[in-house]
C-alpha cells in the first residue's frame, strides 16, 4: 500500500508543494459497478442501447471505469478523486453517475473519509454536479460541509504552497474543486478555474496517444499557472464501439479497450519525462493498475529525493 508517500516526501523537504509532484488520478473514480437499470437521457450511445433488456447488462460495462473501489484507490496511492454527482428524481437521493445513476453518493464519499480518519496524506476530490443539480446545489454542498469539514483546506492562489506546514500539520488535508458554473462556498470550495482539466475526444488509442501529446506539448510549465495541470489517460467510447462488442467484433467493454491503452502508458512517460515532471499535477486514468501508480510514486521519491 501507498498511504503515506505524500507524507514521506514532506519529510525529506518540508516546503514540498502541490508543484512539486505528480499525482495518480482517477477518472470517475466512483464507477466500479452498475447497481441500477436506469440510465441517464444525454448525448450518449449508452443511455439509448441500454433500454433494450437483452443487450443493457452487456452495454453497461461502458460505463464502468475502474475496478478498485475509491478507499482501495486511495490507499493503493491515488490522490485525485473524481467524482460525477446527479439528484435521483426517482429516489430523490443524491447518486453517482455516469450514463447511468451507478450507485449511493455517500458510499465514495464515507470511503474518502474513512481515509482520512485514517492517514494524514493529503486529498484532492474533484467532484462535478451533472444531472437535476440546478435547485440542488446548496443541498450537496451542505452534505460534502458537514462530512469533510474538518479536513477541508480552504480556496488559495495557486499550488506553491508547503504541504506539510498548510495541510498536514493543520489536518486540513482535503482540498475541494467545485467543477461547476457556480460556486456554491467559496470559502471552501475550489472553483474550477483552479483545474485544467481536458478531454481525449477519441475512442481509438492512436488518435488518442497523439492528442495527448499534443496537450502535454501545449501546457506551460506548473509553476507559471495558478491551476493545476491534469493530463487525462483516457478514451471515449462511441455507438460503434459498444454495437462491435455487442457483435464480438472487437472489445467487449471499456476496460478491454482501457487495457490495451493502459500498455502504452510506460513508455510514454518515459519517453516525457522531463515534460511531465515540468508541467504536469496529475495523471488521470480509466482503470488504473496497482504498477502505473507504482511507476508515478517512484518518479516523485527519484526527483525529491
Amino acid at each position: 500500500m501507498n498511504t503515506s508517500w505524500i507524507t514521506e516526501l514532506t519529510e525529506r523537504n518540508n516546503d514540498l508543494s502541490l508543484n512539486d509532484i505528480i499525482l495518480p488520478s482517477t477518472h470517475n473514480s466512483h464507477c466500479t459497478k452498475v447497481t441500477t437499470s436506469r440510465a441517464i437521457s444525454q448525448n450518449s450511445p449508452i443511455p439509448l442501447l441500454s433500454k433494450i433488456p437483452c443487450i443493457s447488462p452487456c452495454v453497461s460495462g461502458w460505463a464502468i471505469n475502474q475496478t478498485l473501489n475509491t478507499l482501495e484507490q486511495l490507499k493503493s496511492g491515488v490522490r485525485v478523486i473524481d467524482i460525477d454527482a446527479s439528484w435521483d428524481l426517482q429516489t430523490n437521493s443524491w447518486v453517482c453517475s455516469h450514463s447511468y445513476f451507478i450507485s449511493v453518493l455517500n458510499e465514495p464519499l464515507e470511503q474518502i473519509k474513512t481515509f482520512l480518519d485514517d492517514y494524514n496524506d493529503p486529498v484532492i476530490l474533484n467532484i462535478s454536479p451533472r444531472v437535476n443539480v440546478n435547485n440542488k446545489l446548496e443541498d450537496l454542498a451542505g452534505i460534502i460541509r458537514t462530512l469533510f469539514n474538518p479536513y477541508i483546506f480552504p480556496p488559495q492562489n495557486d499550488f506553491n504552497f508547503s504541504i506539510r506546514d498548510n495541510m498536514l500539520v493543520t489536518n486540513k488535508k482535503l482540498i475541494i474543486i467545485w467543477n461547476y458554473r457556480t460556486n456554491p462556498d467559496t470559502q471552501l470550495y475550489w472553483s474550477r478555474a483552479m483545474y485544467n482539466g481536458h478531454w481525449v475526444q477519441s475512442n481509438e488509442i492512436q488518435p488518442a496517444l497523439d492528442k495527448i501529446q499534443i496537450k502535454l506539448d501545449e501546457y506551460p510549465n506548473k509553476k507559471t499557472v495558478s491551476a493545476l495541470n491534469e493530463l487525462s489517460w483516457v478514451l471515449t467510447p462511441e455507438t460503434n464501439n459498444i454495437v462491435n462488442g455487442l457483435l464480438c467484433c472487437n472489445y467487449a467493454n471499456l476496460r478491454c479497450l482501457m487495457d490495451d491503452m493502459n500498455d502504452y502508458f510506460e513508455e510514454f512517460f518515459v519517453e516525457n519525462c522531463s515534460k511531465i515532471v515540468d508541467k504536469i499535477n496529475n495523471i488521470s486514468f480509466d482503470f488504473i493498475t496497482v504498477h502505473i501508480i507504482n511507476l508515478i510514486i517512484s518518479l516523485n521519491k527519484t526527483i525529491n529525493r
